[in-house]
């Protein structure tokens, strides 16, 4: 769903406009109207296949709305709309059936059947729980691919491109400052991350509900945060600034879920690498400055124990046998590691 708005110039000159009002205003009774707009829908709508126009026309009744939410009886004001659905129309797929009358197995009869709606429309919008006679909403199947031939002729409105349109232009821009062999997907993904951070810091001081703008003057700081090299960012945002001149988007439409959701397991995975990392240097610092603890000749010794002040303190002899032993303690979690072999003593 996208909401649309018109022109001054549109609602005064336009014949578009005017077709929809006039339309609403006869509740869909006069046939000539009607005629209008299916001629007005079939110059303006490429469509390759057959299709189906319906037409509805409603009244709502706006229920009062107390300042905490709560529903009144009365109506505070009355919402008059019409809405349009463009329906692909296909023939049935062919097949064979059994023909009760014949009594054998014939070719199906094939049917035109109505299919899930493709395109729409509600006009006026909606805006703000009240009749908004300078915008219309409308609806389309393919986000990736709207019908923008008929937003702009045949309703009428300022043409927009829709979230998913603004999201894969988006990331194409930054894809394409990539040379081949690159990892422009992984730049991606770490901009999502980058895109979905400045969301939170924004939330932190506006409410849910309101929009955060992404500006040109915010793109190169976006990217170089999110780990872009500062040439590539300043061509990119320069792109941006090109293509989002007139329609600057929310943040929120920029933000591709799957994309996140990578750059969400990458940053637990480098999280987790630098841990690691950080553990290997402390238990080799701990290797290295712990004295072993020797027993034998002290120029020669025949064992050489590595172990943590903690732990040689613990270290005791005992005679097994008329055989003088070395005692380590060992809790179950201890790992213990001879000549380079990890061993388990049970």
């Amino acid at each position: 769903l996208v909401e649309l708005a018109y022109t001054t110039e549109e609602e005064i000159n336009g014949d578009s406009h005017k077709l929809l009002m006039g339309l609403r205003e006869s509740k869909l009774k006069d046939e000539g109207l009607l005629d209008a707009f299916y001629d007005h829908v079939i110059d303006t709508y490429n469509f390759g296949e057959n299709y189906f126009i319906v037409l509805f026309h409603d009244v709502y009744d706006v229920p009062v709305k107390t300042k905490d939410n709560m529903k009144l009886d009365d109506s505070e004001e009355t919402y008059e709309y019409i809405m349009c659905a463009i329906c692909p129309v296909a023939l049935s797929k062919a097949g064979l059936g059994y023909n009760s009358d014949a009594q054998n197995i014939s070719m199906v009869k094939r049917n035109w059947v109505v299919g899930p709606v493709n395109s729409g429309f509600t006009f006026p919008a909606f805006t703000e729980r009240s009749t908004d006679v300078h915008a219309i909403l409308a609806y389309t199947k393919d986000a990736k691919a709207p019908h923008h031939e008929f937003w702009e002729k045949g309703l009428g409105v300022i043409d927009s491109l829709t979230s998913t349109e603004k999201r894969n232009a988006f990331n194409n821009m930054v894809k394409k400052a990539f040379e081949p062999g690159e990892e422009a997907d992984g730049a991606v993904i770490s901009v999502q991350g980058g895109l979905s951070g400045m969301v939170e810091k924004a939330r932190q001081t506006t409410p849910a509900d309101e929009p955060v703008f992404l500006e040109s003057s915010q793109v190169e700081e976006v990217l170089t945060d999110s780990g872009i090299e500062e040439e590539k960012a300043k061509e990119i945002s320069k792109k941006y600034e090109e293509f989002f001149n007139a329609d600057v988007p929310d943040v929120e439409e920029l933000i591709d879920e799957k994309a996140l959701r990578e750059s969400q397991i990458r940053s637990e995975r480098k999280k987790l690498m630098n841990e690691i990392s950080e553990l290997s240097l402390q238990n080799e610092r701990l290797m290295e400055s712990t004295d072993p603890v020797a027993y034998g000749d002290s120029t020669n010794p025949k064992v050489i124990l590595r172990v943590s002040e903690e732990k040689a303190e613990e270290i005791r002899t005992k005679d097994f046998d008329g055989t003088k032993c070395l005692v380590i303690p060992l809790s179950e979690m201890e790992e213990t590691i001879i000549n380079g072999k990890s061993v388990k003593f049970s």
